[in-house]
């Protein structure tokens, strides 16, 4: 239980940007609908993702910010299209011009989605690591197994 909530302390802050600039970004932009059908893939993908790119490392490196929020991003926010775009990639070439015409135009707008949540992932991913690192860095340093409560106010004194 002791490592869960240290895992969901160390996610929390990212989890809560991204599904926070997820809704905003898909309400904004579309409906609520679709804020709600990106809602629960960014809620599972983003902590594990930086659970394991950032929560596990000390100390918290921007750079692996900016690889993990990316990453997150692209996942979280494409994993709803998938099936859309798996069945766009498995049927080339079938159909009439229209019918080609339009799976072209909706890989495009398939493409772009992608591209900006990676670009918006990792800036969020980016921001989320400095804020963990200067909390980080506030934080006292944790106490060993061979060392009292005593012991440290002492040191820290």
């Amino acid at each position: 239980m002791r490592r869960f909530m240290t895992g969901l302390r160390g996610t929390s802050l990212a989890t809560t940007l991204f599904i926070l600039a997820s809704i905003t970004i898909w309400w904004k932009l579309l409906d609520w609908e679709s804020a709600r059908e990106h809602l629960l893939p960014t809620l599972f993908v983003s902590p594990v993702i930086w659970w394991l790119a950032i929560g596990r490392k000390c100390p918290t490196h921007p750079l692996r910010g900016v690889a993990a929020g990316a990453l997150a991003g692209f996942l979280a926010q494409m994993s709803p299209h998938l099936p859309f775009v798996l069945s766009i990639c498995s049927n080339p070439g079938t159909g009439d011009g229209e019918a080609q015409a339009a799976a072209t135009m909706s890989m495009v707008i398939y493409l772009m989605i992608g591209f900006w949540a990676l670009l918006i992932g990792g800036l969020l991913g980016l921001v989320a690591a400095l804020i963990q690192r200067s909390l980080d860095r506030s934080r006292p340093a944790t106490l060993s197994g061979a060392q009292t409560a005593a012991e440290y106010r002492n040191r820290a004194a």
